[in-house]
């Protein structure tokens, strides 16, 4: 099953994702592997590795809005 993200940005831009694996989450002291569905819900996070079909999209968190999944 794909999973295709949809990234709102704060600069009002907004990104899709085909084949989203996973998304790394950085606080300020621990990293933690979740999937796509549920990143946005861990607190604290200072930066987020996005894994998908053409490499890692790394943003800040305060650049990012909200995030939709859907499973296809």
């Amino acid at each position: 099953m794909d999973n295709v993200l949809t990234l709102e940005l704060m600069n009002g831009k907004t990104m899709t994702l085909n084949e989203v694996t996973s998304v790394r989450i950085t606080t300020d002291d621990t990293v933690i592997t979740s999937s796509p569905r549920d990143f946005l819900n861990i607190g604290r996070a200072v930066k987020y590795d996005i894994l998908y079909e053409a490499g890692t999209l790394t943003l800040a968190s305060d650049e990012v809005k909200a995030a939709h999944v859907v499973e296809q």
